[in-house]
């Protein structure tokens, strides 16, 4: 009997060692954390009366899974079970085709603080970051030769370039002659991975109302098409989702409307409204000088406006008003004053990517406890508690802040050029997913946590350690240099600009 080599004891390890992450995630951090989302979500579960301001796919899921425990702890075993399942598929991948190092640092992006600390809150976010997670892997492992899939290979040179060859196994790798890393790879996933990847992606989607400009591009750069039929497919699974979520939430789901369309329009027209006097966005001259005295449209969240925020009574024209004839109200005014309305949206976008703002801004640090309740929902131990404290430290580096992963993404997606490896296309695509999805908060945003951004941080990180070999090294040092550049000015600011409130009231102002 021969010994096993050195290529299938680093898969037993990484294998052993994704499991052990996973095991002690749930071991340390069980039942996870209930925010105040995660209370309001478990009271509609017990009471049996469901409404679209929190996402009823995830609360019909959590009560299906009821049964099982009570509390948080079934959506807590979900989610991290999705979490780490797609980082243990990603990370077998890599070490299957020799890339030991590589899947050792998937390893340690999975327990980063940032991310880990906020995957553990039982919430929307984690759930659409652990379902995406999961079906990457799934597809991930089928394009980097783990799971079952079938290539078509191209015999003919490509640009000049010499024809592809088979590597060996255990499964046939198809590499360029002659270039440097990885060469051109023509392939998909099977059928059923595809199917399970679509029902997570379809879970994601639902549970978050923003997810799709981050899923749809996703799925469009790993199917094989030209870039217009991507682009093409990309916004037809946009608009497929905005208009059938309403349908299913409502009608399948059994959600009732709680309005919640309507937060977007009347946060945007009360930022109108500050940065263009006299704009007719619906609300009389007094109530537009009672939102600028009161500074109630904030870049920062939109909670000022909401029905108990101070200014609620304000813009309570609007949120009464019938939801067409708000969204034409809402369009006029931003064709009206593109200024105003650029200025308002640059304001939140800054904010929410965490760019020029103060140290210590709000939203950022993992949260700590449970929040106080009557309805069992507990908190995590000690261990827990102190790598979320190491969490709060990390946020406040570039690693916490969105924008810096968001142009690390652009560097990478830009050092890819036209290579057609394996590890490009998946980089790719989860290149083209952050990008796209830190996008849409330019236009479709309301609030600034870091945990909204969670899979667009984590998909870049994930892209810049697949795609490494597929690089352009001159390319991405440019970028990665350009990214440093920027992150100066927010270094700045963060020493310069005054400590912002630490409480949700005193941001409430």
């Amino acid at each position: 009997m021969t010994d096993s080599s050195p290529r299938d004891r680093a898969v037993r390890a990484v294998s052993g060692g994704m499991l052990a992450g996973w095991a002690l995630t749930l071991a340390v951090y069980r039942p996870g954390f209930a925010m105040y989302d995660t209370l309001v979500q478990y009271r509609q579960i017990w009471s049996g009366r469901y409404d679209d301001w929190h996402p009823p796919a995830m609360a019909r899921l959590w009560a299906a899974l009821a049964w099982i425990a009570p509390g948080q702890a079934p959506l807590f075993v979900v989610q991290m079970t999705l979490y780490w399942l797609g980082f243990a598929l990603l990370a077998l991948a890599l070490a299957r085709n020799g890339r030991v190092r590589a899947a050792a640092l998937l390893g340690g992006i999975a327990v980063l603080p940032s991310f880990l600390g906020w995957q553990t809150v039982v919430l929307k976010d984690a759930q659409m970051t652990g379902a995406l997670l999961a079906a990457t892997g799934v597809i991930g492992a089928g394009w980097l030769g783990l799971a079952a899939h079938s290539f078509t290979v191209r015999p003919e040179p490509v640009e000049g370039r010499p024809a592809v060859r088979e590597l060996g196994p255990p499964f046939d790798r198809l590499r360029a002659n002659g270039g440097e890393g990885a060469g051109d790879i023509v392939g998909h996933p099977g059928v059923l991975a595809w199917a399970a990847a679509g029902v997570l992606m379809l879970y994601a989607v639902l549970v978050r109302a923003n997810a799709v400009f981050a899923v749809a591009p996703l799925v469009a750069m790993l199917v094989p098409l030209g870039w217009r039929a991507r682009v093409a497919v990309a916004a037809g699974g946009v608009a497929m989702v905005l208009a059938l979520s309403p349908v299913i939430n409502h009608q399948l789901l059994g959600a009732r409307d709680s309005g919640v369309t309507r937060t977007q329009p009347l946060y945007d027209l009360a930022g109108i409204a500050v940065r263009a006097p006299g704009a007719d966005v619906g609300l009389p001259a007094t109530s537009v000088a009672r939102i600028v005295a009161l500074n109630c449209a904030k870049p920062y969240f939109w909670d000022p406006l909401s029905d108990g925020g101070p200014c609620g009574a304000d813009v309570a024209p609007l949120a009464r008003m019938p939801v067409a004839q708000l969204y034409r109200l809402w369009v006029g005014a931003m064709l009206s004053h593109p200024l105003a309305y650029a200025a308002h949206r640059l304001a939140h976008l800054n904010s929410t990517m965490r760019w020029l703002v103060p140290y210590r801004w709000p939203g950022a640090p993992p949260t700590l406890h449970s929040e106080r309740n009557d309805l069992g929902l507990g908190s995590p131990g000690a261990v827990a508690r102190g790598w979320q404290h190491v969490g709060g430290y990390v946020v406040e580096t570039p690693l916490g802040w969105p924008f810096m992963w968001f142009g690390l993404a652009l560097a990478g997606l830009v050092a890819l050029r036209r290579n057609r490896s394996a590890e490009a296309v998946l980089a790719r695509a989860l290149f083209v997913s952050a990008i796209a999805g830190e996008a849409s908060f330019a236009a479709v945003s309301i609030a600034s946590d870091l945990r909204y951004h969670l899979w667009a941080m984590i998909a870049a990180a994930i892209g810049l350690v697949i795609g490494w070999p597929a690089f352009d090294r001159r390319r991405f040092h440019l970028g990665a240099a350009l990214v440093a550049v920027v992150c100066l000015p927010a270094i700045v600011t963060r020493i310069a600009l005054p400590l912002p409130p630490q409480s949700y009231l005193g941001m409430l102002g």
